[in-house]
């Protein structure tokens, strides 16, 4: 997920929700009221539980906003969770949420493992290194 550079713009368009327990996730996940959007910013080294708990936390806006898409910025993330875990958790995302996923060099071939084991259960994801591209897939 991408924050406006203008932190004062964030506060009128998107909910964050941030914590976990007392310290914070390496994960944000926000909805973009501007643009009926959902949106998950990834950074430094992510378990299976960080996101999982994202993704409760997307399903809440979900069903909250009635938005079925999901932006997910992982360029700044370092590391993933395991292979078995990418596998389970690609395999058990909810068909009605469409999700663009921003890649970066570091964990490359964990998120197009990720868009493989989703696509091929017929998940609409798909991987982008341009927000521009991923945002018109994701309203086409």
């Amino acid at each position: 997920m991408l924050l406006h550079k203008d932190r004062s713009k964030l506060a009128a368009c998107e909910q964050p929700v941030r914590l976990k327990e007392d310290n914070i996730m390496p994960e944000e996940v926000t909805f973009d009221s501007e643009k009926h959007l959902m949106r998950v910013r990834s950074w430094g080294e992510c378990s299976i539980q960080d996101w999982e708990s994202s993704k409760a936390q997307v399903l809440q806006l979900n069903s909250e906003h009635d938005c079925n898409i999901l932006l997910v910025d992982v360029r700044e993330q370092e590391a993933s969770p395991k292979t078995m875990e990418i596998l389970q958790f690609g395999a058990n995302w909810p068909r009605s949420i469409r999700v663009a996923l921003l890649i970066g060099p570091a964990t490359l071939k964990d998120q197009n493992f990720l868009e493989t084991v989703a696509v091929n259960r017929g998940i609409p994801m798909k991987d982008f290194t341009e927000e521009d591209e991923a945002m018109e897939w994701l309203n086409s």
